[in-house]
């Protein structure tokens, strides 16, 4: 499950391309590519935003469907990652993770830390690493869907597709297709943007949690 759990894994590391030959840009859709752009430039020109989100797991032979819902706040390089199970505060330098279960706070350096969420603003630049050959595949109404085929064929999953809100330009959810038949989704809704955010907002408040222990791993 842990590896499921980490989408943000999906995106790090430098793959081995099987188009060594041509570039990304020779083969994906140039449509797709201009409204990625046009997308990622706005929320790049955003001061802040925050959106509510939902990260679903649909497993082989099994009906029910797991769910873990959540909230995202972004002001600069300052975050805030609220879920039942982790609380994640950053103030651009310091990222304090607190897990409630164990009643314990990680803290570590912005730039070392482990976090476990790809924001919106990440997503729209997925076309930008050239590790994916991506099409659009259909453009509805309201709705843009681009498809996204890894170039590394020993992933384990075998392709991505994100929707698009063309109305209101931001990423409606983005799905993972695990070659075990496992399919992850990551919804977003009620974006709201523009708000001020005080610089305590994005930092973890010890006073608040009585008794937690601190495991400060900076070094």
């Amino acid at each position: 499950m842990q590896r499921y759990g980490i989408i943000v894994v999906l995106w790090v590391g430098a793959y081995l391309s099987l188009w060594s030959q041509r570039t990304v840009e020779e083969v994906s859709d140039p449509r797709a590519t201009a409204l990625l752009e046009k997308l990622s430039g706005k929320f790049k020109r955003l001061n802040s935003y925050e959106v509510s989100f939902k990260l679903s797991f649909r497993m082989p032979e099994e009906e029910k469907v797991q769910v873990h819902r959540g909230v995202f706040v972004k002001s600069g390089p300052k975050y805030r990652i609220i879920t039942k199970a982790r609380k994640s505060y950053c103030d651009g330098q310091t990222l304090w993770i607190y897990l409630p279960e164990n009643k314990e706070v990680q803290i570590t350096d912005a730039e070392d830390g482990d976090e476990q969420f790809t924001s919106p603003d990440d997503i729209l630049d997925l076309y930008k690493s050239g590790d994916y050959i991506y099409r659009m595949l259909h453009s509805e109404t309201d709705d843009a869907v681009i498809e996204f085929k890894p170039t590394d064929r020993s992933v384990d999953y075998f392709k991505i597709k994100m929707a698009v809100d063309r109305q209101h330009q931001w990423p409606r959810r983005i799905e993972i297709f695990y070659k075990d038949g496992v399919r992850a989704t990551l919804s977003f809704d009620r974006f709201e943007t523009g708000k001020k955010y005080a610089d305590a907002f994005f930092v973890f408040d010890k006073s608040k949690y009585p008794g937690v222990h601190v495991e400060d791993l900076r070094l």
